[in-house]
């Protein structure tokens, strides 16, 4: 049996305009600020397709360390607008979805952060029968998340970490796709386990994320360490909308991209080649730590590759650069 070169979801990248604010949205939400750095030079433009970028990034992390957002701002090339206001069936990289406990608190914060509810907060029972109280919030840039509190008993680890902070952990993240089927056996082919698929639908789901009469086929991944989750959403009813053109820059405002550590960049690249997918610039070495690459997928979407080089991690740099 080959063994899987996928080792862990490493973080979501979000292009942002107003970085300081960014930051205080998901401290408020509860992840923690792992450090600040600005990325530029040929290593940086060769990765990602895009000429002289000046980036200044910061990463956060979620308290249980296994969920990670990478918050960019680009001072070169200004980065592209998109509709901020676009609905959740949206093709692309639509929202993150965080577990919480006393969900009408976090909301409650987050909405004084300049976020807003796009539907009503709802109960609904996820793919595995676990029940959930459930909200879709905007934030001020534009992003969405979701909120999910379970209903019923908590796991020992959620009861010791609602102890430190209202924040439990990064539950997956969605992409609205018009192939469920080929979506799927990209994401398969990078060596995420296919959990199980459902269609929902019903006023609840009307309800959750302010749209009428949804029917939406939905299909869980998770990588093999069991931390990442991908929720892929094939909307029947309404249709999905595609905004823009499926090859928008990595610059582009909003969700932008999933990063995935694997331990044999050139192995997995040429599989998903194989699966149409494209380099978006080169395979590049950051110093003595990563190898890099990012490439667009199906229907558009973006997915980072890095393979650790070394034992310093992306931690290490940010906080020693």
């Amino acid at each position: 049996m080959t063994k899987n070169k996928l080792l862990r979801m490493d973080n979501v990248g979000i292009v942002v305009d107003d970085l300081k604010a960014a930051i205080a949205f998901f401290a408020e939400l509860g992840l923690e600020l792992e450090g600040e750095m600005t990325v530029e030079g040929q290593w940086v433009d060769r990765v990602v397709g895009l000429d002289g970028v000046r980036n200044d990034i910061a990463m956060m992390r979620t308290p249980d360390g296994h969920g990670k957002l990478e918050l960019m701002k680009f001072q070169k090339p200004t980065a592209s607008t998109t509709e901020l206001n676009a609905p959740v069936n949206t093709l692309g990289i639509r929202r993150i979805m965080f577990v919480v406990k006393d969900i009408d608190d976090v909301a409650a914060r987050l909405q004084k952060r300049g976020a807003n509810l796009l539907g009503e907060m709802v109960k609904f029972e996820d793919i595995n029968r676990l029940g959930y109280r459930l909200c879709y919030l905007r934030s001020a840039e534009g992003f969405i998340v979701a909120l999910a509190e379970q209903l019923g008993s908590e796991s020992a680890t959620d009861v010791m970490k609602s102890k430190k902070s209202s924040l439990l952990r990064m539950d997956n993240v969605l992409i609205v796709v018009d192939d469920l089927e080929a979506a799927k056996a990209f994401f398969i082919e990078l060596g995420l386990e296919f959990e199980g698929e459902t269609l929902v639908e019903g006023p609840s789901v009307d309800r959750l994320i302010g749209l009428r009469d949804v029917r939406a086929t939905l299909a869980l991944m998770r990588t093999p360490d069991g931390h990442g989750r991908i929720e892929l959403d094939k909307f029947h009813t309404p249709k999905a909308i595609g905004f823009g053109s499926g090859d928008a820059p990595v610059n582009t405002l909003g969700i932008r991209r999933i990063m995935l550590a694997v331990d044999d960049i050139d192995d997995v690249v040429a599989r998903l080649r194989a699966h149409g997918a494209e380099l978006m610039g080169e395979v590049v070495q950051y110093e003595d730590t990563y190898r890099l690459c990012y490439v667009r997928g199906p229907e558009g979407i973006i997915v980072a590759l890095a393979e650790q080089l070394g034992n310093r991690s992306v931690t290490d740099v940010l906080r020693n650069p």
